[in-house]
């Protein structure tokens, strides 16, 4: 029989508590597995003697939060507070260097790469490699309402690594009138689909 007593506290004075392990490290598998790292970081331009994440690991990191915690942005540093960080994400890697500022550069390179068909890449070897039976599809939309003006266009302003003006001006989402599922015709609204 164990008594406890004050001589008994420098016992419990080292423990800590367990690591939250929720389903991170099976998404991230599943992330390696599609190859999500490897076509992000073959189709955008980085610094790979500067960076010590790769857009592609920076975007898996935001997989990972967004199917565990679903923190905004500047929050997901904290989605890993208890997680072992380099046994997650790799060696070195700690929580601090999943800060916002590190996270967005990701997302920026990832636009300038041309989301869409980076996205499109990933799908399609995630479908090859799980032999999914593409005869049958789901469709869904979903409709943002949104307040506020918006530009156009984005200005060129913005500079490639190497030095040079990014090939394209950027078009950003532009809000329309139309038919309203939460039944506001008068708001703005963007759509978003997925198949």
């Amino acid at each position: 029989m164990i008594f406890m007593n004050e001589s008994s506290d420098h016992f419990f004075s080292d423990v800590r508590p367990n690591p939250v392990v929720s389903g991170a490290p099976l998404i991230r598998a599943m992330c390696e597995e599609i190859g999500l790292r490897e076509i992000v970081d073959r189709n955008v331009v980085w610094d790979r003697e500067r960076c010590k994440l790769s857009p592609g690991e920076r975007i898996t990191v935001l997989v990972v939060n967004m199917l565990t915690t679903q923190n905004p942005l500047y929050r997901v540093e904290e989605s890993f507070e208890l997680s072992d960080c380099e046994l997650l994400f790799g060696e070195g890697i700690m929580r601090s260097d999943l800060n916002d500022d590190c996270l967005g550069r990701g997302l920026d390179r990832l636009w300038e790469g041309g989301a869409g068909k980076i996205f499109s890449m990933i799908v399609a070897n995630a479908l090859t490699r799980e032999d999914v039976d593409r005869r049958f599809t789901h469709f869904d939309t979903t409709t943002r309402t949104v307040f506020g003006e918006y530009k156009e266009e984005i200005p060129k302003t913005d500079e490639a690594p190497d030095g040079e003006e990014t090939p394209k001006k950027r078009k950003p989402v532009q809000p329309k009138h139309g038919h309203s599922k939460d039944h506001r015709p008068i708001s703005s609204r963007s759509s978003s689909s997925c198949s």
